[in-house]
């Protein structure tokens, strides 16, 4: 007979506490949408992995990689098969399209705040804008603004996702930065 704590025991003791606990990390490889996911922290005898874009894995560790960009609510089920408890835990992860902020020391451009809901600022410390270029996830052009500024309020009203702004300043030198729209 397994060692399982039995009816008797009061609700204040902790009858599955110590036989199941769900925990996990992930990492991000270079390219952006392959994961790793790894739940060594755990306790159970049995896990289960939804990646939230439909597919799903068991084991202690996993691999995936997403076909699109955005974010994901990844859940880690634990469980402890002989004693019939489990724990779930979920998280968001963020893909990204794999594109680096380049020359940001250089240009010190801050957007702000990312992520946001419709509302952001664009500012240059050194320099002044030229353009801003949005871009959705496909890598369709989706706004195009024109700039003398240093700083500029922006309103974007489109679907939540993750955005790229090409932000050229007025020496021509282009940055690219995400923009996280929840």
């Amino acid at each position: 007979m397994p060692n399982c704590p039995s009816e008797k025991i009061p609700v204040t003791a902790y009858a599955t506490s110590d036989t199941v606990s769900a925990s996990y990390t992930s990492t991000r490889s270079s390219n952006g949408l392959d994961f790793s996911f790894d739940a060594s922290l755990s306790k159970g005898n049995e896990f289960y992995w939804d990646f939230g874009d439909g597919n799903n894995s068991t084991g202690l560790i996993a691999q995936h990689t997403y076909a699109n960009v955005g974010a994901y609510n990844v859940c880690l089920i634990a469980k402890d098969s002989t004693c019939s408890g489990s724990d779930t835990l979920c998280s968001t992860i963020y893909t990204t399209i794999g594109i680096e902020d380049n020359n940001l020391k250089a240009q010190n451009i801050h957007v702000y705040p990312n992520p946001t809901s419709t509302h952001f600022t664009i500012e240059l410390i050194s320099s002044k804008l030229k353009s801003i270029e949005v871009y959705n996830a496909q890598g369709i052009l989706i706004k195009k603004i024109y700039s003398s500024e240093s700083k500029i309020d922006l309103f974007l009203d489109t679907s939540p996702g993750l955005y790229v702004l090409s932000i050229t300043n007025e020496n021509n030198e282009v940055v690219r930065k995400k923009l996280l729209l929840q």
